[in-house]
């Protein structure tokens, strides 16, 4: 019987076999450490864009809290200058009915009438001055009743013989010292207090 030695066969398949486990050891091994460096690489490239977009995103933050910094600052200049033309609309009115009043009190008072002073309380004018005679300061008061714009409820609150000039005798008269006090409209009494002396 013959027999056959088959150990060297089986030590070079054994080889063989391990030459080719070691290959696709090295092989998994490479493919491995490039799938590890191709990961490294996309990971560190995402890092880069999310910090770019997020400097971005910085960037933009910013300029919008520096528009809305401005935007404040132009509303809050523009609230100053709408309170300004308020108070200069306002004072323009004042200025509009204290001419106006003047004007009225000019028109409404008779030529031997003589206005002396003039006091305004809020919506209370205080008139005080001088008449020839009781029917001018009739004549004063009926017109002040008559007045539409500025004034009403005109009402005498004090008269009495005046006295006469230092010097003089007394032929021509005396006159009649008076004070009357009226209401100034609804519309004029935003006006400011009022205190002229001397208005002959």
């Amino acid at each position: 019987m013959v027999k056959l030695n088959f150990l060297p066969h089986r030590v070079s398949e054994e080889k063989k076999r391990q030459q080719q486990f070691c290959r696709m050891l090295g092989g998994a091994v490479a493919a491995g450490a490039i799938s590890v460096s191709l990961a490294d690489v996309l990971l560190e490239r995402q890092i880069a864009q999310q910090t770019a977009l997020v400097r971005l995103l910085q960037d933009e933050h910013g300029k919008l809290d520096a528009q809305l910094r401005k935007a404040n600052e132009l509303r809050t200049h523009i609230a100053e200058l709408t309170r300004r033309q308020q108070r200069i609309a306002a004072l323009r009115r004042q200025q509009n009915e204290t001419t106006q009043l003047f004007q009225t009190l000019a028109n409404q008072t008779p030529s031997n009438v003589h206005l002396k002073t003039l006091k305004q309380q809020a919506a209370r004018i205080t008139l005080a001055g001088s008449a020839a005679t009781p029917a001018d300061l009739l004549q004063l008061l009926a017109n002040l009743h008559g007045s539409e714009s500025l004034l009403s409820h005109a009402r005498l609150q004090e008269t009495h013989a005046a006295q006469p000039p230092s010097g003089s005798d007394g032929r021509d008269g005396a006159g009649h010292d008076f004070v009357i006090v009226t209401d100034t409209a609804p519309a004029a009494r935003t006006s400011p207090a009022l205190n002229s002396k001397a208005m002959q």
